[in-house]
């Protein structure tokens, strides 16, 4: 497991070798000069001011939210909000983000598009990232960007939230018969999952609102700064 300092340590009386992460290109947030020069598989523009991440799958339907609601939370920053939204998935996923990324403008599907390494180096970029109780939410959680997860079937208190992440920002709905598994693999008894269908779109939007709100007061900020220093 890892400590506070971002250290592998121990865990159940076994040794294991130290790690921590150093981010990329060093200290700071990394450049994307990559992508311009054709190094990875796809050419992407610019990341713009106003920009968020959203990966609206995971292994397990006990912890993907319904893609008709997480439609609503990619039409509010794509057309609304008017903000670069980037989609993160693979495999069949593809198929949904792809019609997403043709119905929305503002909408780019980065599913099989990128390397590992250059998709890490796009998330770090983001000021923040929805997602489910996923691996996205941990690569995210990894190069310290600020995660909006959304939790149906499992519950954070079951060891598998996102690491250095202020717990106020999952999303799930207090219902008595959640968690019903830790994995989310094990069919809804119920059969409506509805520890998702509480959950309205609006309350994954204003998570992530508060990250793009808080990005563009440090914005006008360092503009009021600048004309101090004229």
């Amino acid at each position: 497991m890892l400590d506070e300092g971002g250290h592998l340590v121990a865990d159940l009386g076994q040794n294991v070798r130290t790690a921590q992460f150093k981010g990329f290109g060093g200290t700071g947030k990394v450049g994307l000069d990559r992508f311009f020069h054709g190094n990875g598989r796809f050419g992407l523009p610019d990341v713009p001011q106003h920009a968020i991440g959203i990966a609206p799958f995971a292994k397990h339907r006990g912890k993907i939210y319904p893609t008709d609601e997480m439609a609503q939370v990619v039409a509010h920053f794509a057309v609304t909000r008017g903000a670069a939204v980037f989609l993160f998935g693979a495999g069949d996923e593809r198929l949904v983000l792809e019609t997403w990324e043709q119905r929305f403008p503002n909408v780019q599907s980065m599913a099989g598009k990128l390397s590992l390494y250059d998709e890490l180096a796009l998330i770090q970029q983001l000021p923040v990232m929805i997602t489910m109780d996923s691996a996205n939410m941990h690569l995210a959680s990894f190069v310290g960007t600020p995660v909006v997860s959304v939790w149906g079937a499992t519950h954070p208190y079951a060891g598998f939230y996102g690491w250095q992440q202020p717990s106020h920002n999952a999303v799930q709905a207090n219902i008595p018969c959640r968690p019903c598994s830790v994995f989310g693999n094990k069919p809804c008894y119920r059969g409506d999952y509805l520890c998702f269908r509480e959950i309205a779109p609006a309350a994954i939007i204003a998570k992530a609102e508060k990250y793009l709100a808080g990005q563009q007061r440090t914005k006008k900020e360092k503009r009021r700064k600048k004309k101090k220093a004229r």
